[in-house]
């Protein structure tokens, strides 16, 4: 695909927590989705060396938690399936326009007469008579997915013992509104980023759910820390100047 429309807006709204390198490596990973018509590989290490930013796999690995769904085929993003959709219609589109247009043109042209045809048969009368131009076949429009992926992509994790249910529902329910399912390496992605920032798996999800997060990074704790933003109640005790 050698285009795509890109909504600025909608683009800074999802992204402003974002750091540099995340933001470019986000950047890049649509850019290689677009560029190969699909999905991205399985791999978060594979796709790192194919943005160019091999030695940052985590980051790759924190965006696909947040923007990517893992199926069978790699990691889909939906807004891009959308893109890679509504550029085959308009190339199906001015394919058969193209087509059309020669039709006509064909149809437009001089055409012999018998008498050159007969006079001239032995050596030109196959140039006599008019060139069909061939139609080309119209794309096939892409199917919808109908593999399922794997267990440990569909399968919700369970909730763990240190986070309590209505923590864990409200935040699986943020989850299932952005259309992401709460797997093993999701939830072991936030505890791991949760004892990054000195915070408990649970303090983490809450502030997940009362922020609007996807996802959880310690670094988002140390620029909400850096801005003074207001005090976050995380349950079990009372985190000030966070």
């Amino acid at each position: 695909m050698k285009w795509y429309s890109f909504h600025i807006g909608d683009y800074h709204r999802r992204t402003a927590h974002l750091t540099e390198l995340e933001d470019l490596a986000y950047r890049r990973m649509l850019d290689l989705y677009y560029t190969q018509d699909g999905p991205l590989p399985a791999d978060p290490a594979r796709i790192a060396k194919l943005i160019r930013m091999p030695s940052a796999p985590e980051i790759v690995r924190a965006i696909l938690a947040e923007f990517f769904v893992e199926t069978d085929a790699g990691w889909r993003n939906d807004r891009c399936e959308k893109e890679l959709h509504r550029g085959a219609s308009y190339q199906q589109r001015a394919t058969r326009a193209a087509a059309r247009r020669w039709a006509k043109d064909a149809s437009s042209m001089p055409q012999a007469s018998d008498k050159q045809c007969s006079s001239n048969a032995s050596s030109i009368d196959q140039a006599c008579l008019p060139i069909p131009l061939p139609l080309p076949l119209p794309l096939p429009l892409p199917e919808k997915s109908t593999s399922r992926a794997p267990r440990s992509a569909r399968a919700r994790a369970d909730r763990p013992e240190d986070v309590g249910v209505q923590v864990w529902e409200e935040f699986a329910a943020l989850r299932k509104a952005r259309r992401a399912p709460v797997t093993e390496t999701v939830v072991a992605g936030i505890r791991r980023e949760a004892k990054a920032a000195g915070m408990t798996l649970e303090q983490a999800l809450r502030t997940c759910v009362e922020r609007g997060w996807q996802g959880f990074k310690a670094d988002w704790v140390a620029k909400a820390k850096a801005a003074n933003i207001a005090d976050i109640d995380y349950g079990t005790e009372q985190v000030q100047d966070i």
